[in-house]
């Protein structure tokens, strides 16, 4: 065994002139090799040098050019193939354009490294194998790499950078290769530009005040006889929905069918359900209010949308009719708006109002919460509710729904409301008999419920599934977020900028048409009745038969006569929510017809009513100008834009972060490899540049170290290198002799030639 002393005065020397007695190690000149001297330093531009980022960078322009310029690919499950197997095959073409990008940026790096290698700085030993180590995160922890970093800490930043940025490089191509499955516009989905149209102007869609003189156009709406174009045409089907919100006790959302289409809009209403508890107290207003929201599409637009496909769908020939899943969407150019009613209802006791105001009965008045200035317990502002219309003699177990015109009262900025409604109510009190807990006093008492409406349009979007659904949804998914009042300015809700309108004045003749006189229904426990519609409505909800469900203790209860459940509480502004909002919907559908139109040429407009079958869809012409025409258009029509889109696999980046990310790293790495491309042309014509292919592999700079001299600086590294020291030392390639080359370690500079342009080497 040789020892540390011993070790240390063992004779170092070259390997090719040393003398091996056992024969293990021969000089050169008694080697054969086919192995030819070699140039390691060439003048001149070789196009071989920048082939791989060329083929990098088509690549590259190839996909981020794709999806810059939003290409769509194919439908879901239209391939022979299936979209898995198509995407897999795509994930191999990203594994392929991975690999060039790789090998151009190692490429680069390389090149920096020989260069270093030749010039008189060196580069640190540590450092001499990152070359071949770009896609190695593990070097970025290895000792030779932190070392390096005192002494050549921009080589090491960029180096390390370099190597993050390729492991980012293949996720990036893997995502802008592979196609996303999502919705895309369709740019050409017809042959010709195609406007669709209502025949009434916005103004008539979307009034702001109903009622006289306009209630000419409502003829037979105010009568059982109505017809399914009146504003209360819903009547049935808001029976329905009351009757299954009684039976489940949870309110369920309603989807109304237009009648031509069968195609179908939401009735969307939100309210804050009541807990009742056994400090409920009658005599205390706004100790039990509630506030609905609710909204949905209007009428004609539904029409106008389902119509719009079933034209579509007897063309044949449109390219559109070869989408597997299409969708149509409205535009924001042409705004589509939706009625939003916000209904506050407060609770008094009748026969402690009929007694008059005092300490503990207050004024039967509105809640004024639903005030778009309304300022909380700072308002001053009291809208009583007129004695007339209840402070009078009357059975106590009746049901009675009376509109209730609002339009003398103000909020400080003008009309505040659309609309009152006061509701008398039966009900049961129940109280504690001689002061125990176990005898009860049930007596019949009403409720006097005045409720506020405050009703607007809103901005709305919709969607259009018709391969999928016959359902069209629109965006204001959550009504409640539009509620405006505690001193809320509300702008903006479902991720889209809302416009809301000023109040709607509704007016109590027009009012009328939602509450007709003389229907025939049945309360909850079996009564028959002949009411109104909406006492009808609110019939489901009263019985005169004991609720075990219901204890004393929430201050409601049943003795065999009329009484109201607690849960009426929340569907009482619900109910009224319900009403106007979809007798808004419908207010303009008897008299608006939707209309397609084509531009086909510059002189003529074929007009297409769309509930006429079989029309030819030429017939009949406008001879008129498309300026006259678009001048005259805007009196009496209302332009409706729909975009379609298709479900499938495309290149985009818009909606997308991910895609975004993917092009940046892509886009940094073209513009890495153009500045190089540039950088090394700019540096040959200079005559200070060269072209190198030598050291390339791993191999070749061990072949290097093997055929180079024993440096004096690297005694004790057979087993490793552990000093930061050894890995800072210099390392540099210099001539040695006339025709042969060396790997030289000093940690000073060394006299001798770097390598000499065009000159071949041993």
């Amino acid at each position: 065994m040789i020892g540390k002393a011993e070790a240390a005065v063992v004779d170092y020397h070259q390997i090719a002139s040393r003398d091996d007695e056992h024969g293990l190690i021969t000089p050169y000149s008694s080697v054969h090799t086919s192995e030819r001297p070699k140039t390691v330093l060439e003048k001149g531009l070789r196009i071989s040098k920048f082939l791989i980022h060329i083929i990098a960078l088509v690549a590259t322009a190839a996909v981020v050019g794709v999806n810059f310029a939003t290409v769509y690919g194919w439908d879901q499950g239209s391939l022979h193939i299936s979209d898995n197997q198509a995407n897999n095959f795509l994930q191999f073409a990203a594994k392929l354009h991975e690999i060039v990008i790789v090998g151009s940026l190692t490429a680069i790096v390389m090149h920096h490294i020989r260069k270093r290698l030749v010039s008189s700085k060196g580069l640190p030993f540590g450092l001499l194998s990152s070359g071949y180590q770009v896609s190695s995160a593990e070097f970025l922890f290895s000792r030779g790499f932190r070392s390096a970093f005192s002494t050549d800490g921009t080589l090491i930043l960029t180096l390390a950078a370099t190597i993050i940025f390729v492991k980012v490089v293949g996720p990036s191509s893997a995502i802008v290769v592979i196609p996303r499955l999502d919705w895309w516009n369709v740019r050409t989905p017809f042959n010709s530009t195609l406007q669709l149209y209502l025949d009434s102007s916005s103004d008539q869609l979307y009034p702001t005040n109903l009622g006289p003189p306009n209630m000419t156009l409502y003829q037979g709406c105010d009568t059982v006889e109505y017809s399914s174009c009146c504003p209360g045409a819903a009547f049935d089907d808001l029976k329905n929905w009351a009757a299954s919100w009684y039976n489940s006790g949870v309110a369920p959302n309603i989807s109304m069918t237009e009648a031509t289409t069968d195609v179908q809009r939401g009735l969307l209403i939100e309210t804050n359900q009541m807990l009742f508890t056994n400090e409920w107290k009658l005599t205390e207003p706004n100790t039990n209010p509630d506030i609905s929201v609710t909204t949905t599409l209007t009428q004609p637009i539904l029409e106008l949308a389902g119509l719009f496909w079933d034209y579509i769908q007897e063309n044949s020939s449109r390219e559109i009719n070869k989408i597997r899943k299409p969708m149509l969407v409205s535009t924001d150019t042409a705004p589509i708006y939706a009625p939003v009613v916000q209904v506050k209802c407060a609770t008094f006791n009748y026969s402690e109002a009929i007694e008059g105001p005092g300490p503990d009965n207050p004024v039967v008045s509105f809640p004024l919460d639903v005030l778009d200035n309304y300022m909380g317990i700072w308002t001053s502002i009291v809208w009583p509710v007129d004695p007339s219309l209840w402070n009078f003699t009357r059975p106590m177990n009746v049901t009675n729904f009376t509109w209730v015109d609002v339009s003398s009262y103000s909020d400080g900025d003008g009309p505040g409301a659309s609309l009152g409604a006061l509701i008398t109510l039966p009900t049961i009190a129940v109280g504690s008999a001689y002061g125990t807990s176990t005898s009860w006093d049930f007596s019949q008492q009403s409720l006097l419920i005045p409720c506020l409406i405050n009703a607007k349009w809103a901005a709305a979007k919709i969607q259009y599934k018709p391969n999928s659904s016959n359902q069209i949804i629109q965006n204001i998914t959550r009504p409640g977020d539009l509620g405006v009042g505690d001193g809320q300015n509300v702008t903006e809700a479902s991720g889209q900028p809302l416009g809301l309108s000023d109040t709607i004045h509704i007016s109590p003749e027009w009012a009328a048409l939602l509450n007709v006189a003389g229907i025939a229904s049945t309360s909850a426990s079996g009564e028959s009745l002949n009411t109104t519609m909406v006492e009808a409505l609110l019939s489901q909800f009263i019985t005169s038969e004991m609720d075990p469900i219901y204890s004393p203790y929430m201050a409601l209860g049943a003795k065999l006569t009329t009484f109201l459940p607690p849960q009426t509480y929340s569907v009482l502004p619900a109910t009224i929510a319900a009403v106007v909002a979809e007798d808004l919907s419908r207010q303009d559908s008897n008299w608006t017809t939707p209309t397609l139109s084509f531009k086909w040429t510059q002189s003529k407009l074929p007009f297409i009513n769309p509930r006429l079958p079989f029309i030819n869809p030429r017939l009949p012409f406008i001879n008129a100008s498309l300026a006259a025409f678009d001048a005259k258009a805007a009196a009496w029509i209302t332009r409706i834009d729909f975009t379609i889109e298709r479900y499938g696999y495309g290149y985009g980046y818009q909606g997308s972060s991910t895609v975004v990310f993917g092009l940046a790293v892509l886009l940094t790495y073209a513009a890495v490899a153009i500045g190089y491309i540039l950088y090394s042309i700019y540096h040959q014509v200079l005559g200070t540049g060269f072209t190198s292919r030598a050291w390339g592999q791993m191999g070749e700079i061990l072949a290097l170290a093997l055929h180079s001299g024993r440096a004096g600086e690297l005694q004790n590294v057979g087993g490793g290198v552990e000093e930061r020291a050894t890995w800072k030392m210099r390392v540099r390639v210099r001539e040695l002799g006339v025709d042969r080359l060396e790997l030289v370690v000093r940690r000073e500079d060394l006299d001798g030639a770097p390598p000499q342009l065009d000159k071949k080497y041993q």
